[in-house]
């Protein structure tokens, strides 16, 4: 992955330019070179154009050909994994999670951490029963006039006894199935597993292909016409009313049937020209689909012959290929942006760091060929493994005398309170950022929360209103009291306060520790936290914000308040 990004950096696009030609009834390509569309220069193109539009020329060659297509095979884990990567989203744990489910709780599904695609002959006999098994489903009616009219059982591909070693291809079970006991990620892979498996027991899929080639002057231009002519394991998805996970062999823009009545020697004029300018697409990222099939054919990044038989099996196998994502992607090596896995600037770092032998995939090829020497008992096990410690001995000497300095840099990367080292930015499941030390000696974390925080607002004086009152007194002086009479509030006619006199509230970021720092449990040295008043705790960061701001208080406070407590709950009993 690591390698794929540098290629991604180091890729600079370039400009080509294709030209199709309008022969009125059809449009064909033209062909600068045997095999490529692609013009690179920009004046030969338009030099092209204009010097086709509006001439002539004749049909080459007419050349249909009737191809077949046999079903795809059954499904293995890895296939299962990168088909549902592709069609449903699911990363390479869910499905086999998902998968260990449909196995263990609904028993639908056969076992499902095989890396076989085949089924053994015993099997065979069960067919009926697995088909019957699907009769309440949406894959009923399809199955139950395969028991009716025969299904296809290839001898030749699908059953093989020598390709199945402990455990044959995932398949559906006997077990009768209830969709309702399904979720719907259970519902969506059994779908798939059972689409899959009435493609493998339809017909061939049959087409016929027509290649027209054109010359007009010294130019020539190509098209194709794919026709069905029996739709055989294809027609399966669309009887079902599902998508089937196999690409589909017709061409994005289709050809025009008008193919058909031409012969060779005809004449064609061209009507018009279409110039494009088009860019060389950079290198794709992984994808765990496109992952799952690099480490199971990782012999391809082996030139050794000998040790690109011995990776014949790949890294890691069906059921560990899984957890082996997982593992990068939480130990923040690698990060998922969409479908595409990313390596951030930490797994880019230790890449670059490590040894080069550690890089390649030939270490893992060199092991498995000498495990198959002592499985031959050619070699001795006790010297591999001495080899083997002293091979890891000998890297990580070789690391301590590197002067490299593990040194990630973070586009939006934050200082650490604690040892002011590099954070890197982290995104989880629920879009919440986390920021981690780089440090392992401080490995401090911590998280920004959304919290809501009321706005206090200015509360209006209440009125008051004075009455003058007169009271008579025996002498000729009167005495005059002022008594504040009470203003009666209206009655609440709604259970909710106008706009503006309702509670405010606003949004703020507040910094949540996930992990402390391993340098605050050691307890820093006493000389760092020196003051006029003595030795104080380990310092806390910075970004800490306290939930509650508390305003203090005497004790004789605190016992008022818990006397008041108590009152009030003997109340409610």
């Amino acid at each position: 992955m690591t390698q794929k990004e540098d290629e991604i950096e180091a890729f600079s696009g370039q400009f080509y330019w294709t030209l199709k030609a309008d022969f009125t009834d059809f449009t064909a390509s033209y062909y600068p070179s045997e095999d490529s569309i692609r013009i690179a220069d920009e004046k030969t193109a338009k030099q092209k154009e204009a010097m086709l539009a509006g001439k002539s020329g004749h049909v080459v060659s007419l050349e249909t050909v009737e191809r077949i297509e046999q079903p795809p095979l059954a499904y293995d884990l890895t296939e299962l994994q990168r088909d549902a990567n592709n069609l449903l989203d699911f990363s390479a744990k869910e499905t086999l999670d998902t998968l260990q489910s449909l196995y263990e709780q609904h028993k639908i599904v056969t076992y499902p951490r095989t890396d076989s695609r085949y089924i053994t002959s015993d099997i065979v006999a069960t067919l009926e029963k697995r088909l019957q098994a699907l009769d309440t489903t949406p894959f009923g009616s399809l199955a139950n006039s395969y028991r009716s009219q025969g299904y296809r059982v290839d001898q030749e591909r699908f059953v093989q006894d020598l390709k199945v070693s402990d455990h044959h291809a995932i398949i559906p079970t006997e077990q009768r199935v209830d969709l309702g006991r399904l979720n719907a990620r259970e519902r969506a892979l059994w779908e798939l597993i059972v689409l899959r498996f009435l493609e493998v027991l339809s017909p061939d899929y049959t087409y016929r292909t027509t290649t027209l080639v054109a010359e007009v002057g010294k130019s020539r231009f190509k098209t194709r016409l794919t026709l069905p002519v029996a739709q055989g394991w294809r027609d399966v998805a669309r009887v079902i009313g599902k998508r089937s996970a196999q690409p589909s062999l017709t061409d994005e823009e289709e050809a025009s049937p008008f193919l058909l009545s031409l012969k060779e020697g005809d004449t064609l004029t061209i009507a018009s020209v279409k110039l494009r300018r088009l860019t060389t697409p950079a290198p794709a990222r992984y994808t765990e689909a496109t992952l799952l099939s690099a480490m199971e054919h990782a012999g391809r990044f082996v030139e050794d012959a000998k040790l690109k038989k011995q990776l014949g099996g790949g890294i890691g196998t069906p059921a560990t290929r899984a957890d082996i994502i997982e593992k990068l992607i939480q130990n923040h090596y690698v990060e998922r942006q969409g479908k595409e896995l990313v390596p951030t600037p930490k797994g880019r770092e230790l890449i670059r760091l490590a040894p080069e032998e550690l890089r390649s995939p030939e270490l893992t090829g060199l092991w498995e060929q000498r495990l198959g020497a002592i499985a031959d008992g050619k070699e001795d096990n006790h010297r591999f493994l001495e080899d083997i410690k002293n091979h890891a001995m000998k890297l990580v000497d070789e690391v301590v005398r590197s002067s490299e300095v593990f040194s990630p840099r973070f586009s939006d990367a934050k200082q650490c309170p604690f040892c002011k080292g590099p954070m890197m930015k982290v995104v989880d499941d629920i879009g919440q950022n986390h920021f981690l030390c780089q440090r392992l000696s401080c490995s401090y974390e911590e998280m920004e929360i959304k919290k809501r925080v009321m706005v206090p607002g200015k509360e209006k004086p209440a009125k008051v209103v004075v009455k003058a009152k007169s009271v008579p007194t025996n002498g000729t002086k009167k005495r005059v009291v002022l008594k504040k009479a009470t203003v009666k509030k209206p009655a609440i006619q709604s259970f909710s306060l106008p706009d503006d006199q309702g509670p405010k509230f606003t949004w703020e970021t507040v910094i949540e520790v996930v992990r402390p720092s391993k340098l605050v449990s050691r307890g820093p040295r006493r000389e760092e936290h020196q003051d006029r008043g003595g030795w104080r705790p380990p310092v806390q960061s910075r970004h800490i914000v306290e939930d509650i701001p508390s305003s203090g208080g005497s004790f004789a406070d605190f016992l008022k308040a818990s006397e008041e407590r108590k009152k009030r709950d003997k109340k409610k009993k």
